[in-house]
């Protein structure tokens, strides 16, 4: 018994493996350099494509012993894996001579050595009909040639319908990136040498490790227009390529799309079917069948997947803080002042904040407008300015309703002290509403409540200053209260706060528009007596601080419970006054910091902490 082989099994050789254009003239073009080919010319044409080389050329055994005999490994041969010239040998397959096959039912081959030229015509239908492969007669015709002359042609009739011939600018751009650049190597197509676009860009170039592996060499590009690319890394093997460029698994959108979209490179693993490597039938097939990927399974390639990603990753996200550094000193250089609360928070608070500021800022669309950026820097500021958290946060969680006044300390002491990461800060904020909605429920003090919104007034609105912190117009405020209301004490609003948004550049000046607030314990009925004295307390504003207008000066009462001998809803709807309840305080809160959260880290809460 002996095997036979089906001539169908040329579909798996030509059509299956080189079923476009560019990849048969490819494969072809590289067994002309194996054959030590200085230059190969491919003449293009609707009906046909020919591929001639002044390679070393076969004579009729040549042919005979080694053409037509599939699944040769070249390698084996007397070359060795370097042809004479010195070059690492391509192939090693024996099938590659078949890519003809992908894309066109006839290919005539001629070939010329010595004084000798040899012709064999190789026709699809004619090899159906015989009974196998083996079988098959194939007839050579020989002529004389020019003595000294060597070279091959390959010329493809008969093409197949369904076949799309590319461009041949495309062409030539596909055959250049993907057959080796070396000295003494050119193929032309149609008369023009093929030649890559070149991309302008940054260019960098990789020589790196991979512990137990080998070495990676290889470059990048960080384009300066991404449109039309490719992005990621191709891999080059034997000075050819043999995966297109790929991202290797790299979440684009999570590394932003515009920085790896610029990034385009080649590397080449020294460990992959190296020159005198290891020859095992295993290491024989790191490569694909048709040299257009890798076995996945292998673990030299697997290691090499991990490093690309890891790469390119470390590229992009260096891309993305340069990027972010720039629009951040953009913003700066916008306004200077800025610049100045920076240095005021002292160096550690500046570095931690520094960092914070370009890290939000890569998050944000390319396409986000200066002054979207100019607010999200100025509330950033405002939140290392101000807030401590996840300090609070954690006290809160700890304390029992008894501990409400030690907490409340607590919540004074730090509430202006530690700073955070911002996007964490804006998470634990959420947090810290829900927490203290349940507080609030529980039936604290009125003065607790007082100490954690005074503490914490970023839960009003995110512009505000706790009015003592200005001392001249805390003073000020002072002897006005002392004045209306001498025959009642040290009478004075629960919270007054100044809008900082409108405060002028120079040390002393008064704020423009004011906000007072009043509390109620819960379970307290707030009745028209509190609505009253909100009314004296801005009254005495407007008298006392010529520069504010009464429109400027806004009143809130906060309460639990309310009297029904006055209409809440009315109030409400006027500029100046809000009578509002705890629950709808922390809502709005809540809902602006949940907005802002989400626009910052597009996964949203859940998400980013795994809920």
């Amino acid at each position: 018994m002996k095997f036979t082989v089906e001539p169908r099994l040329l579909d798996h050789f030509g059509v299956a493996m080189y079923n476009t254009v560019p990849k048969a003239i490819a494969e072809l073009c590289a067994n002309a350099y194996d054959a030590d080919a200085a230059l190969v010319e491919v003449h293009y044409a609707d009906d046909s494509i020919a591929i001639v080389d002044d390679g070393i050329g076969m004579t009729k055994a040549d042919l005979e012993g080694g053409y037509l005999r599939l699944g040769k490994d070249r390698r084996e041969g007397r070359g060795g894996e370097r042809t004479k010239k010195g070059r690492a040998v391509i192939g090693n397959k024996g099938i590659g001579k078949l890519a003809g096959f992908g894309i066109a039912e006839t290919m005539l081959v001629k070939t010329w050595k010595g004084s000798k030229k040899t012709s064999i015509r190789l026709n699809r239908d004619e090899l159906d009909e015989a009974d196998d492969l083996e079988s098959f007669e194939i007839r050579a015709k020989t002529a004389k040639a020019k003595r000294g002359s060597h070279g091959t042609e390959v010329k493809l009739i008969d093409l197949m319908e369904d076949v799309v011939l590319p461009e041949e600018s495309r062409l030539r751009d596909y055959l250049a990136r993907h057959l080796p650049s070396r000295p003494g190597w050119i193929v032309k197509v149609n008369g023009v040498e093929c030649t890559s676009a070149d991309i302008k860009g940054q260019r960098v170039g990789i020589t790196e490790k991979i512990k137990g592996f080998g070495k990676v060499t290889g470059f990048y590009i960080v384009a300066d227009d991404r449109r039309g690319l490719d992005a990621g890394f191709a891999v080059r093997v034997r000075d050819r390529i043999v995966q297109e460029r790929s991202l290797f698994g790299l979440n684009q959108q999570a590394h932003g799309f515009f920085n790896v979209a610029r990034i385009v490179g080649e590397i080449e693993p020294d460990f992959l079917d190296p020159v005198g490597g290891p020859s095992t039938r295993r290491d024989k097939f790191v490569i694909n069948t048709s040299r257009s990927g890798f076995n996945p399974e292998d673990p030299a390639v697997q290691a090499l997947n991990d490093w690309a990603n890891q790469k390119l990753k470390s590229i992009a996200d260096g891309l993305a803080k340069e990027r972010s550094r720039d629009r951040k000193k953009a913003a700066l250089k916008r306004s200077p002042e800025v610049e100045k609360r920076l240095k005021e928070l002292g160096p550690a608070v500046y570095s931690r904040l520094d960092e914070a500021l370009e890290s939000v800022i890569s998050k944000l669309s390319k396409n986000e407008s200066d002054e979207t950026i100019d607010e999200i820097v100025d509330l950033i500021i405002r939140y290392y300015e101000s807030d401590a958290l996840r300090v609070i946060l954690e006290t809160i969680r700890a304390a029992a309703p008894k501990e409400v006044e030690r907490l409340s300390r607590l919540l004074a002491e730090y509430g202006a002290a530690r700073v955070g990461e911002v996007t964490e800060t804006l998470h634990t904020q959420v947090e810290v509403i829900e927490v203290l909605r349940r507080k609030v429920s529980e039936g604290v003090i009125e003065a607790e409540i007082h100490k954690i919104i005074a503490a914490n007034i970023w839960l009003l609105r995110d512009d505000l200053t706790y009015w003592f912190d200005n001392k001249p117009f805390a003073t000020q405020l002072g002897k006005a209260l002392s004045k209306k209301f001498k025959r009642t004490g040290r009478k004075r609003p629960d919270l007054v706060c100044f809008d900082d948004r409108t405060m002028c550049e120079e040390q002393g000046q008064d704020p423009e528009r004011l906000l007072v607030i009043e509390f109620k314990r819960p379970g307290v009925k707030v009745s028209l007596k509190e609505l009253n004295q909100v009314m004296q307390y801005k009254m005495v504003f407007e008298s006392s601080l010529a520069n504010i207008d009464s429109d400027k000066i806004d009143v809130i009462v906060l309460g639990e419970k309310f009297d029904t001998s006055f209409d809440r809803k009315a109030i409400n709807a006027t500029s100046n006054y809000k009578i509002m309840s705890y629950e709808e305080l922390l809502a709005k809160a809540a809902d602006r910091y949940r907005d802002l959260y989400e626009r910052l880290i597009p996964e949203g809460l859940g998400a980013k902490h795994g809920e």
